[in-house]
């Protein structure tokens, strides 16, 4: 069983002990269009999913953990243009330009090859990539021990971010920013949109 396995039952209770997570979602959904096939990458329990096939034409919900699948796949009950499928970010079964907008949230810091991962979200997305992460770097008090307590069970990012370091990273790996939002708080977040 992975880590993402053992969460995945309690994973959207610590989502939302982050003060900025109500925010942080609804401000991805207005970054979505109408029409569009969306693709979101290592999507967990589907939240950001969720939401915004309310307002896209197709959406895909993908993660590497079936168990986080399964929870998605409940809490999305009734919504027709939600797919959900296991999905490996280094090899994704997709064709080129499949999709409007790619999102890959909280990802990209577990990764022991991002570019290789970023070249395949680039090779799927047609026009928009948004990577929405908590910048962990530096962070004090209670978030540092949420942090802290969920490394002993098992999570082990490659990679801890502030602001700068995380813009630096996506310009690094060849990506185009076009715009980034930055939600203050304990534990910060940043969503980063991208053109391919």
């Amino acid at each position: 069983m992975t880590f993402w396995d053992f969460c995945s039952p309690v994973y959207d209770f610590a989502q939302k002990r982050n003060a900025n997570y109500e925010k942080w979602n609804n401000l991805i959904v207005d970054y979505i269009d109408e029409d569009t096939h969306v693709l979101e990458i290592a999507a967990g329990t589907g939240e950001i999913s969720i939401r915004i096939a309310d307002k896209a034409k197709k959406v895909v919900c993908t993660d590497l953990s079936e168990k986080m699948l399964k929870v998605a796949k409940q809490k999305a009950a009734g919504k027709a243009n939600i797919k959900f499928q296991q999905a490996d970010i280094y090899n994704l079964n997709f064709n080129d330009s499949e999709f409007d907008i790619v999102i890959a949230s909280q990802v990209l810091h577990l990764l022991g090859n991002p570019q290789k991962a970023i070249d395949e979200l680039k090779r799927v997305c047609k026009d928009k990539l948004i990577f929405p992460i908590c910048l962990t770097k530096n962070i004090k008090g209670f978030a540092k021990f949420q942090v802290n307590l969920w490394r002993l069970l098992g999570f082990n990012p490659k990679h801890n971010f502030d602001e700068k370091g995380y813009l630096d990273f996506l310009k690094q790996h060849n990506l185009k920013i076009s715009e980034s939002i930055l939600i203050e708080g304990s534990m910060p977040i940043i969503i980063v949109i991208c053109k391919k």
